[in-house]
This record gives structure tokens, C-alpha cells and sequence, in this order.
């Protein structure tokens, strides 16, 4: 399926997640999840969503009791996040959803079992944290 790559303006991503959002505060979980789903394949301008859609379907689902779903909604973030070294919020919750679920997180994702993100970058620089060689240079 092919993606809609004109204009972030034209796929609404930004009012579907607040669409989403709003059902979600109305108590319509069902309806949100539907909306929450509309980013996976829409529009190139979508992926800024993608992550945490998931984690909220998950929360959703897991208000549910659907607890199998809910866990497969909360691994997306943390494959989607592979490999990188930023490490927030989102990831944070995914995990947390795991745990809840009683689910296991892909084995190569981000956080080292048993330490937080925190504890991964204490002592670290953020020179250790990435390559700043090829970081452009900011006239002062």
C-alpha cells in the first residue's frame, strides 16, 4: 500500500491523534483505538505518530482486559525505537506496559535489562552518547 506523501496537512495526522485523544478522555476507548490505528500506513507525515499511538492502544486495550493485544501494541514502540540511543518517555511507558502484561520486550531493544535509562547514561557524555564529528557547526 502506498503512502500519501504530499503534505502533513492534507493526511490530518495532528487533529486524528487529537480526535483519537478526545474519544479516548470521552470514555469511547473502542473509537479511540479505531482512530489511534489510522497511523500505520496513511501518510509519510504519519510516523511521527506511530509510536505513541501504540502505546496508547495498548493502555486502551490493556483497560480492556485485552491483555495479548495490548502487549503486541506495547512491543511496536520498542521495535520501532531499535537501535537508538534516545531513549524517553515512550519507551519508558512501552516497557512499563510489558511488565504490567506480564509480556516479555524484543531482546535487542534499547534499555538493558534490569537499569533504567537513567542509570544507562549516568557518567556518560553526550560526546560518549553520539558521534558529534559530523555535527554542523554553529556560527556565533
Amino acid at each position: 500500500m502506498g503512502l500519501i506523501g504530499g503534505s502533513p496537512f492534507y493526511s490530518q495526522g495532528f487533529e486524528r491523534y487529537l480526535y483519537a485523544g478526545l474519544l479516548e478522555s470521552e470514555g469511547r476507548w473502542e473509537d479511540a483505538v479505531r482512530w489511534y490505528g489510522s497511523f500505520a500506513s496513511n501518510s509519510i507525515f504519519d510516523f511521527v505518530y506511530l509510536a505513541p499511538s501504540h502505546v496508547r492502544r495498548g493502555l486502551l486495550l490493556e483497560r480492556q482486559g485485552q491483555k495479548g493485544l495490548a502487549a503486541d501494541h506495547y512491543r511496536r514502540p520498542l521495535e520501532l525505537y531499535r537501535g537508538s540511543d534516545e531513549i524517553g518517555i515512550l519507551v519508558r511507558e512501552a516497557r512499563e506496559g510489558l511488565v504490567r502484561m506480564g509480556a516479555d520486550a524484543p531482546a535487542d531493544t534499547l534499555a538493558l535489562p534490569g537499569r533504567s535509562a537513567t542509570q544507562q547514561l549516568e557518567g556518560q557524555t553526550i560526546a560518549s552518547r553520539k558521534d558529534l564529528s559530523r555535527a554542523p557547526r554553529i556560527a556565533r
